[in-house]
């Protein structure tokens, strides 16, 4: 079925009717070119399925080999990292082909498997512990992270101090990064 491609849209003046019958025949038109605009959706629609079918292997595939690739590049900087970040004073590391670099998320309260806000208070309500609660009696977790110490051994049964570090590769030709993202749980503080 060969398909008229339209002509292009260019602004024209508004069109003045003049009569009932030209509005009537305005209106039949729009709905007539409204359907098309469905017919036509829906026909692209069906090709971008078809197209995206056609690629799904050969996507998965590539998206596999990226990953791989990835991990690949992550284990050997990891094993490398003091080397290659100078004992730690490099976040980020440039090869020719790109970069790849450590970034540290800022510490967060998280409650441990089977612990709830109403189990928390509860907790620290029990041990007489109320600088870690705010008046709307929620959990306050800007406390606990400046008391992270005393969290560690006092409160270590119900919450823990969790950070994240985001490691990330950004090829040259793309400039798109390719972050993993790995839970630290912070260790007691001597």
């Amino acid at each position: 079925m060969a398909k008229k491609k339209a002509a292009p849209v260019n602004n024209p003046a508004p069109l003045l009717l003049q009569s009932p019958e030209d509005v009537e025949h305005f209106i039949r038109d729009i709905g007539t070119n409204q359907r098309h605009l469905m017919t036509l959706r829906t026909e692209m629609g069906g090709q971008i399925a078809e197209i995206e079918k056609k690629y799904a292997d050969e996507l998965a595939l590539t998206r596999q080999v990226i990953d791989e690739k990835a991990e690949a590049v992550q284990l050997w900087c990891e094993a490398f990292r003091p080397l290659i970040t100078n004992q730690g004073e490099l976040k980020t590391v440039k090869f020719s082909a790109g970069r790849v670099s450590w970034r540290t998320t800022p510490p967060s309260v998280e409650f441990k498997s089977g612990m709830n806000t109403e189990k928390v208070l509860d907790f620290l309500k029990k041990r007489d512990l109320q600088k870690f609660i705010r008046t709307a009696e929620t959990v306050n977790k800007e406390a606990l992270l400046e008391d992270a110490n005393f969290v560690r051994s006092a409160l270590a049964p119900t919450i823990r101090i969790k950070q994240e570090e985001i490691f990330s590769i950004t090829p040259v030709e793309t400039d798109i990064d390719i972050l993993k993202v790995r839970v630290v749980v912070s260790k007691e503080q001597p």
